[in-house]
């Protein structure tokens, strides 16, 4: 199985070169796959402990990255978007020819500065972030491996 993490707005799997600069330009493991996309060009404000990929050798990548597909300043729709590889199909579960439309919401409402992590004893993506005013802390755990339905 080969992966290419590209580090650019499109491919959105990772973009720390277009936020911090002292961060590696690109890693390259295989083929390129564009996963999902966004418009809100922030996703990464360059914090040491967020992540946003995770590879489990034994089930895939999971990859949660900041999505808006507003043209506004104020992003109102910007949520968590999720999509996972699955190694037992080969395939990425959410993909659609719009790459906007690729990957699934984690939140129901306006969030943002997420970062996601593996729930160890199920396999699952634990996904973290922001929202509200005053901010308030928030967590999303998908319910199965891959499901992109999160508690």
């Amino acid at each position: 199985m080969k992966f290419t993490v590209r580090m650019s707005f499109v491919a959105m799997v990772a973009m720390p070169a277009l936020v911090c600069p002292a961060v590696a330009t690109e890693f390259t493991v295989g083929t390129i796959d564009t996963i999902g996309g966004t418009t809100y060009d922030f996703s990464n404000p360059c914090s040491g402990i967020q992540k946003m990929m995770y590879f489990d050798p034994d089930y895939g990548v999971h990859v949660a990255w900041c999505w808006s597909a507003s043209t506004q300043t104020t992003f109102p729709d910007r949520n968590a978007r999720y999509n996972f590889f699955d190694n037992s199909t080969g395939e990425w579960n959410w993909i659609d020819p719009d790459y906007m439309e690729s990957g699934t919401n984690v939140f129901t409402e306006r969030v943002g500065y997420g970062s996601i992590d593996l729930d160890p004893t199920r396999s699952v993506p634990v996904i973290s972030c922001h929202s509200g005013s005053p901010i308030t802390p928030m967590v999303a755990r998908d319910v199965a491996l891959g499901s992109g339905s999160f508690e």
